[in-house]
């Protein structure tokens, strides 16, 4: 993940190695946040990035240059609320060097009708063990004195930051929970799209349930942190790729609007984690989404144009993955056309294209390098027009 230069940049790339690779070639484990020292966290996570400068000083100009900084560990809000509702607390995985929780256990599976959503009760917070743990390490880092918590360092799972790489303009979102994301985990995954598909009006009471949640956690999370409101993260959802077109109008766009009505048209975050190329459309028909001024979805080749012209003025955080792109596989002849491609097809401007690579070989490194060759090369034209 080498640092960019420092000049104003209309395209900008990154290589995101898994927790596979970052242990192989670096010797480097992330350890249980909740269970490690914070000074030992923040030189863990200093090393992960300065690993990637050493190896690779032709692209890394600047050395590795990163300082150890305090983030804050949280668990994800999603899951404080399915434990909440008694799912069992989540486990760290060592292999994926993150937590997991078992989905087998569905906290509203005894849901069966209009009445029954409207008998859920909104959970005291103050009483649920995770939520305050997460207080307690956002406490215990504010003490902590041998490194500085930067500004631009989230509240992992409260606030998500943005600083555009051209306009140097930042943004804070807070997280509030998608209903798409947040229906799944609570109602099941299965029957959640099944029931999306065949029962609008539990769906929708279901819907205005999760937004009740959402609204009371995100409410005690700000006060608690005394965080302002000041941009929208989460419009959209993991699971959004999963929608129709219609269904995504139904639930989706009408959960982010009562979001809107709710907090105001601020600054938002629009994210679609698989292929969802049939959602381009939709996505442009959103009342205020000339405030939506970032948002991420999956890389597919001949179709970013459709998603330009839907958000023409979103900066577009795309990855490049299977099974639209094979990066480890290809040839660098390909990579240098997708790059330039993807570009054209954005205008050359507002784009961040991230590869996620799990393999270790020769092919693979001569590819991250003619990567981030590409994409001085590109820059080098979109700057120059």
């Amino acid at each position: 993940m080498p640092a960019q230069k420092n000049e104003k940049r209309k395209i900008t790339g990154s290589i995101w190695k898994t927790e596979k690779c970052m242990y192989e070639e670096f010797g480097i484990e992330e350890p249980d946040p909740f269970n490690t020292d914070l000074d030992t966290l923040a030189e863990v996570y200093a090393e992960m990035r300065n690993a990637f400068a050493r190896k690779y000083p032709d692209l890394c100009p600047e050395g590795p240059v990163h300082k150890p900084v305090y983030s804050i560990p949280q668990y994800d809000g999603r899951t404080v609320c399915s434990v909440a509702y008694g799912a069992q607390r989540p486990v760290w995985d060592g292999r994926t060097r993150s937590y997991w929780h078992d989905r087998s256990y569905v906290p509203w599976a005894w849901v069966e009708t209009v009445k029954d959503v409207s008998s859920i009760k909104v959970p005291d917070w103050s009483s649920i063990p995770m939520v305050q743990e997460n207080i307690k390490k956002y406490e215990e880092v504010r003490s902590k004195t041998k490194y500085t918590l930067e500004a631009n360092t989230r509240i992992q799972w409260s606030e998500l930051r943005f600083t555009h790489p051209y306009t140097k303009k930042s943004y804070a979102f807070n997280t509030t929970m998608s209903f798409v994301d947040l229906g799944a985990f609570l109602f099941g995954d299965t029957r959640f799209l099944e029931t999306s598909l065949s029962d609008v009006d539990l769906t929708k009471a279901l819907m205005e349930k999760c937004f009740e949640v959402t609204v009371s956690y995100r409410d005690y999370v700000n006060k608690m942190y005394g965080l302002k409101v000041k941009g929208m993260a989460s419009f959209g959802g993991d699971y959004s790729f999963m929608f129709s077109p219609d269904m995504y109008r139904e639930y989706a766009m009408a959960y982010d609007a009562m979001r809107v009505e709710r907090y105001g048209d601020l600054p938002c975050n629009l994210h679609s984690c698989g292929a969802s190329s049939h959602l381009y459309e939709i996505w442009g028909t959103y009342p205020n989404k000339d405030n939506i001024v970032l948002m991420q979805t999956r890389g597919i080749e001949g179709k970013l144009k459709e998603l330009r012209s839907s958000l023409p003025n979103t900066f577009l955080q795309i990855t490049i993955h299977q099974p639209q792109f094979d990066f480890e596989e290809e040839s660098v002849e390909n990579i240098v056309k997708l790059v330039w491609h993807y570009a054209e097809e954005a205008g050359f401007k507002d784009l961040h294209l991230t590869v996620i690579v799990s393999k270790t070989n020769d092919d693979v490194e001569r590819n991250i390098r003619a990567f981030y060759k590409v994409i001085d090369e590109v820059n080098e034209h979109a700057l120059s027009q």
